[in-house]
């Protein structure tokens, strides 16, 4: 279960300096704290449960196996916690500057970026494994900084091209920061801030009968980390408590943690809308993208090297077409001067 409390403040502050030229000026802050626990809801006809790993006789023996070893009654019952119980802490300031001029065939917008954030996790269990859980870990301070762009050439009223550029960087997520925190305040190693460059180039079509947007995208990521948990069963680990000690265990869920990662996705998409009659327009989108891994990243409990494979979770072609028709009379009328047939057609109106 999670209970969140966030408390934000906002201030934005707008200046013209003359009828071109506009400066903004954006400062947030954000104070977040998350408790995050397990509850017993239902004991399916039992007495009670028990607070305690079931698998610690086998895969750790000589521990006690309390889920909280600060607590003397490991019989919980409904309403009461176990398994883990922790807090997340995140304090974040960010300034965001920018101004936006106006020129005769140019359009610019500049903005900045500095942020500072510091986070935290704290136990409140104490688990068997690991003796310094229980206890608030150090402040993790990242700071951030970053430029992005925009500029738009206006070549005639219906024609544009349009630049966006970015680079910046970003504090690692609480989730990625602390690699178990159910169980400890571990975190991963090496984690950076990610810092990400990004570029798109797209010409503009804004007609009355066509409107259409050709762009191509490139985006460099580095110093990333991904975190992945999951149950591997049948392997052999060396266990190591925060004490030093250490054992072999036969199955566990397993963090898998990737740093210093670096990507690339880069690609192109073209957005068509074409007005056929009135009531009758076609609308297309495509995509065709390459999204590779640069390097091969540091990889904790997993000795595998990624180089350059695809990453699986992305698509690397999108094609979606569209008839939206809003008058069926006139649609049947424009199908019938036609030499084609349609044989399914989803209308409205």
């Amino acid at each position: 279960m999670t209970d969140d409390k966030i408390w934000n403040v906002n201030t934005h502050l707008t200046h013209d300096f003359s009828d071109r030229t506009r400066f903004f000026l954006n400062v947030a802050y954000q104070n977040y704290f998350s408790n995050q626990y397990r509850e017993v809801k239902d004991l399916l006809g039992a007495d009670f449960a028990l607070n305690m790993d079931p698998f610690a006789a086998t895969n750790n023996p000589g521990t006690s196996g309390q889920f909280n070893e600060g607590e003397t009654n490991v019989t919980k019952r409904v309403g009461d916690r176990i398994g883990y119980d922790y807090n997340y802490g995140r304090q974040e300031v960010r300034v965001n500057p920018a101004l936006k001029v106006n020129l005769n065939k140019f359009d610019v917008f500049v903005s900045g970026l500095f942020g500072y954030s510091t986070s935290y996790r704290e136990g409140n269990f104490k688990h068997f494994l690991y003796q310094r859980s229980g206890q608030r870990s150090k402040n993790h301070e990242f700071f951030d900084y970053g430029l992005k762009g925009q500029v738009t050439y206006k070549i005639d009223g219906r024609n544009f091209l349009v630049y966006n550029g970015a680079y910046f960087s970003k504090a690692p997520f609480l989730e990625d920061l602390f690699i178990n925190p159910r169980l400890s305040n571990t975190t991963a190693p090496n984690i950076k801030n990610t810092v990400v460059n990004a570029n798109d180039l797209s010409y503009v079509l804004a007609s009355p009968f066509v409107k259409m947007r050709l762009t191509g995208f490139l985006v460099d990521t580095q110093n990333d980390t991904t975190v992945q948990r999951f149950f591997a069963d049948g392997i052999q680990l060396t266990n190591v408590a925060e004490d030093g000690t250490a054992g072999t265990v036969q199955s566990a869920f397993v963090t898998q943690v990737m740093s210093n990662v670096e990507k690339r996705n880069m690609g192109a998409e073209l957005g068509l809308e074409v007005k056929i009659t009135p009531t009758l327009t076609f609308q297309g989108l495509a995509n065709y993208g390459e999204y590779t891994y640069r390097n091969n990243p540091n990889v904790y409990f997993v000795s595998e090297a990624v180089g350059r494979y695809k990453m699986a979770w992305l698509m690397k072609s999108l094609a979606s077409l569209i008839l939206k028709v809003t008058d069926k009379v006139e649609l049947h009328r424009w199908l019938s001067q036609q030499d084609f047939a349609i044989i399914h057609l989803n209308t409205i109106g």
